[in-house]
């Protein structure tokens, strides 16, 4: 495979289309808790530069991403209806990028939309 193949897409095939359904239902079943970002701006980081270029270079379907991952991608079949804006929402969608929403500059100071780490804190 030279690229990664979306569902349903030209690179797809009814096999991998089907084996994706079945992941997208077990992901549903599932999980309990996710975050995910429908923005790749992020927190100010020497990363910030990378993921803009990602997220506005790379052809992804939408413009909410975090970079790198779609928004709709991440959620994997969730309701997007499910994601609040605040860390205290269990289902998280944020304004991070992709470095961000993996813990790696902490939580912003006054953005409720950017407190990744203070998410998961509420999960414990």
């Amino acid at each position: 495979m030279l690229a990664a193949a979306a569902m349903n897409e030209a690179h797809s095939t009814s096999a991998l289309n089907s084996a994706y359904v079945a992941a997208q239902s077990a992901f549903r079943s599932n999980v309990d808790a996710a975050m995910c970002s429908d923005n790749y701006s992020g927190l100010l980081s020497t990363d910030q530069i990378v993921y803009k270029l990602g997220g506005s270079l790379i052809p992804h379907k939408s413009q909410e991403n975090d970079g790198i991952v779609e928004y709709k991608s991440c959620a994997g079949g969730l309701s997007t209806s499910k994601f609040g804006k605040t860390y205290d929402d269990t289902f998280y969608v944020t304004g991070l990028n992709h470095a961000d929403t993996a813990f790696r500059h902490g939580d912003a100071l006054v953005v409720n939309s950017q407190k990744p780490v203070k998410w998961f804190e509420c999960l414990l």
